[in-house]
């Protein structure tokens, strides 16, 4: 992979938002959804693998790497940050803003970037 940097900050994007995808991705096993969401987010993932399944066989080096990525706590707890907003957010739209800019921010290109930076040590010598 030639811009490694460029494709965490797309990933963890990505897996912020639909960490079941994620898993499926990289042949972690993914949680059993338990709503509508996480039922979404895991057909997202199948589609996901249906469309890109022999690229993700032929690069394992590259999918080894980001299923490293998904084992890091930080991960983890972005991952489950974003859950728990989006729940708030559902249970009380009303005129308070707070968790839907939450959201709208973690779902950001930038947000992601700034999380990559962040996590990039732990991952130093895997690559990035």
């Amino acid at each position: 992979m030639t811009n490694l940097p460029l494709a965490l900050v797309h990933f963890l994007s990505g897996a912020i938002q639909f960490p079941r995808a994620a898993h499926l991705l990289t042949g972690l096993r993914a949680k059993r959804p338990t709503c509508r969401e996480e039922a979404e987010d895991f057909d997202h993932g199948q589609d996901f693998l249906l469309q890109i399944g022999q690229y993700l066989e032929a690069h394992r080096r590259t999918r080894r790497y980001f299923a490293d990525v998904l084992k890091l706590r930080a991960v983890a707890a972005l991952t489950d940050e974003f859950v728990e907003v989006r729940e708030r957010w559902k249970a009380n739209r009303s005129q308070d803003r707070t968790w839907f800019d939450r959201m709208n921010e973690m779902a950001s290109v930038e947000f992601a970037a700034a999380q990559a930076a962040a996590i990039r040590p732990e991952l130093f010598g895997r690559g990035s």
